[in-house]
């Protein structure tokens, strides 16, 4: 590894911009941050996300003192009347911008997202914006001396307005900034999802606020950008990004720059804390789209090719991350790892001695049972998140989720048991589902209440690049055409030619929402749900799943 001359010399400027749904660094800034400390570049790291809480919250000094000291925090009571307060504050800054709404894990604003004219008008204006004003107070100082990239990471559709905001600010300060868009590792949109359904004749929109987008899993290159920046001849030759003058990228899939690994300790001290809650968590993603890669709803297949990082390199990570004291939970952000790979990991975690405390995504296969949830929990797993969406046959079949129904509640009720935390979520409204098995499915998520820490109930969204979306004939739904405007296509309206209508599923779904907010004591984030089971246990915090619920 090449050595820096200076350890304050920044040379790219590392930014994740509001508004992700966590209260911690996403995947991608921290993959950025260790694969250029591995080639011996200095990343200043911005979070903005985090940055913008403690704006909202200025001149609540109490509500910050309530998050970060530990005897509050882990209070739930005191827990519950803080997180009222934090409501309160939201509610009043949504009064101040209506109709936009903001919330701790949501901005709306108010405007079709996919229409590019719309979020570039709210991008410029105060007043359903609530973001612009903070950017302005911080600019002077957000780019370190002698810094030419700015390199952003997003994979939200609430990202996309705060973006713009911020790189119009960023060219009106400094022209001469190079501002390069990514973000690969998370959730259901990414920079190649951001930009593939764009004319060629309106790229102008987009690059009069941005220089270049790396569009597929190109952490590792961003020191041939610093490079090339101040050259544009040398611009051009990088094949791996998308400029106004190149706009047929070459995207290179590979598996060979694994980053787990190098998440060493001055990475880790490099990475920006929340200052929202007692004890930090660290997001990491080991892999890229999804091996199961059937569910015909889901959009993460487009990333790009699965790849996933070595065993070797994830023990690596979880041997680095058992030495330092800044972080209390490691959370893989996977979309799913599987019982093999985690059998691997977690026999290997108790063969060395390590003792930490991790969180992962699986699915419900049938590579898990007992055994191996009880050798998890040795390895110091507390919670698994499942995705079941169903547990209605026909509707299964549909969505291509390819699980055992009959097993899957044998093997929630295994995980608990052997106390690693449950969580799940499900659907409703998939295409051709009836009121019936909606109702049905609610009855079977109800009997698992009891072995669950956490349901989470969400509403079907037809993603653009998903296979209905390719073809949604065979599910008996006829996509609504876009608009001219609407270029930024993270997702399709559409009508139903069978089962349930669309103001049935809302119904059902307002309905058993209400139920769940009853019945679970939800956390403001599940970073707070982590630090609670690792401090109190999964029996304490399953006491808590009948209290009121924190949600509003």
């Amino acid at each position: 590894m090449k050595s820096k001359k200076n350890e304050n010399q920044f040379e790219i400027l590392l930014v994740n911009p509001p508004l992700w749904y966590y209260q911690s660094v996403p995947p991608d800034i921290t993959a950025a941050a260790a694969l250029l400390h591995h080639q011996g570049v200095g990343a200043k790291i911005r979070d903005l996300n985090l940055e913008s809480f403690h704006y909202f919250f200025r001149g609540h000094s109490d509500i910050i003192t309530q998050l970060t000291d530990a005897e509050m925090f882990y209070n739930f009571e005191h827990l519950g009347d803080t997180c009222q307060k934090i409501t309160d504050i939201y509610d009043r800054i949504s009064e101040q911008i209506s109709p936009a709404v903001l919330r701790w894990n949501l901005y709306d604003p108010g405007v079709d997202l996919r229409n590019i004219d719309e979020v570039l008008r709210i991008a410029e204006r105060k007043e359903n914006n609530p973001y612009i004003e903070f950017f302005e107070e911080i600019l002077p100082d957000l780019v370190p001396d002698g810094v030419k990239v700015v390199a952003i990471s997003i994979f939200h559709p609430d990202q996309v307005i705060p973006l713009f905001s911020l790189t119009s600010l960023l060219k009106e300060y400094n022209s001469d900034l190079h501002i390069h868009l990514f973000g690969n590792l998370e959730d259901q949109i990414n920079t190649k999802i951001l930009v593939q359904n764009l004319p060629d004749k309106e790229y102008h929109l987009l690059f009069s606020h941005v220089d270049s987008f790396g569009l597929g899993n190109e952490h590792y290159r961003l020191s041939e950008l610093i490079r090339a920046a101040e050259d544009s001849s040398k611009l051009a030759q990088l094949s791996w990004i998308l400029t106004q003058k190149k706009l047929k990228p070459s995207i290179e899939e590979t598996d060979k720059h694994y980053y787990t690994n190098k998440i060493t300790l001055p990475v880790l001290s490099s990475l920006p804390a929340s200052a929202l809650m007692p004890e930090e968590v660290l997001n990491v993603a080991a892999s890229v789209s999804c091996y199961w890669k059937g569910c015909t709803y889901c959009s993460i297949k487009e990333h790009g090719t699965y790849q996933k990082e070595s065993i070797e390199s994830i023990l690596q990570l979880m041997e680095n991350f058992s030495k330092q004291q800044k972080f209390s939970v490691l959370r893989f952000r996977d979309c799913c790892i599987s019982p093999a790979d985690l059998e691997k990991i977690a026999t290997q975690i108790v063969e060395r001695g390590l003792i930490l405390t991790w969180s992962c995504r699986a699915r419900l296969e049938k590579g898990f049972n007992s055994r191996l949830f009880e050798l998890l929990h040795r390895a110091g797993c507390i919670m698994i998140s499942f995705g079941v969406e169903t547990f209605e046959t026909r509707v299964s079949s549909l969505m291509n989720k390819g699980i055992n129904l009959e097993y899957a509640p044998v093997l929630i009720k295994s995980c608990y048991e052997a106390g690693i935390a449950v969580k799940l979520t499900a659907m409703i409204g998939f295409p051709g589902e009836t009121s019936e098995e909606a109702l049905a499915n609610q009855a079977r998520l109800r009997e698992l209440f009891p072995y669950c820490i956490d349901i989470r109930y969400n509403r079907f969204i037809l993603f653009e690049n998903s296979p209905i979306a390719v073809d949604p004939a065979m599910y008996s739904i006829q996509k609504k055409p876009f608009n001219n405007r609407q270029y930024l296509r993270f997702y399709s309206e559409f009508s139903r030619g069978s089962g349930m209508t669309q103001v049935q599923a809302e119904m059902h779904a307002d309905e058993f929402e209400k139920e769940i907010t009853q019945t679970y004591a939800f956390f403001l984030s599940e970073e707070h749900l982590l630090l609670y089971l690792k401090k109190w246990g999964l029996s304490f915090c399953m006491n808590l799943v009948n209290a009121r619920s924190l949600y509003q």
